[in-house]
């Protein structure tokens, strides 16, 4: 079965807490904490929400906490509520009153592409074919 490379969703609820890195080529809405690396189209990050590690995305939009590192190709909407420790490369960034901002903050005309990280075991999200596969 063909896996479409181009889309994708995962929303990680509150209370919800992933240990290890998580990649998928669309959205990521994170209501819950990942303590890793996040790689994903675009990033959003609820008020309880809370990602620990490195972010490489397109596009983010954050209200909740995020600390280490955070590059994103395009634009970065850093809400009222967001706290945000470490280093930021963007290309566009909008900032709300209310938001905390204790980083580096660096503007790249040329923000560098989603970075292909490699790292044993990456967390895989399985459609039903797969869940399917797996009982046989």
């Amino acid at each position: 079965m063909a896996i479409d490379q181009t889309s994708g969703f995962m929303i990680i609820g509150q209370g919800v807490v992933i240990s290890g890195n998580v990649e998928l080529p669309g959205k990521l809405v994170v209501h819950g904490k990942i303590d890793g690396l996040v790689n994903a189209g675009e990033v959003y990050v609820g008020t309880e929400g809370e990602i620990t590690g490195k972010i490489y995305a397109t596009e983010a939009d954050i209200k909740g906490r995020v600390g280490d590192f955070i590059s994103v190709t395009d634009k970065l909407i850093l809400r009222t509520g967001a706290k945000i420790t470490g280093n930021i490369e963007y290309k566009h960034i909008e900032i709300e009153q209310g938001a905390v901002v204790d980083a580096v903050l660096s503007q790249r005309a040329d923000a560098p592409k989603l970075q292909r990280v490699v790292y044993p075991s990456p967390a895989k999200v399985l459609n039903q074919a797969d869940f399917a596969a797996a009982k046989v």
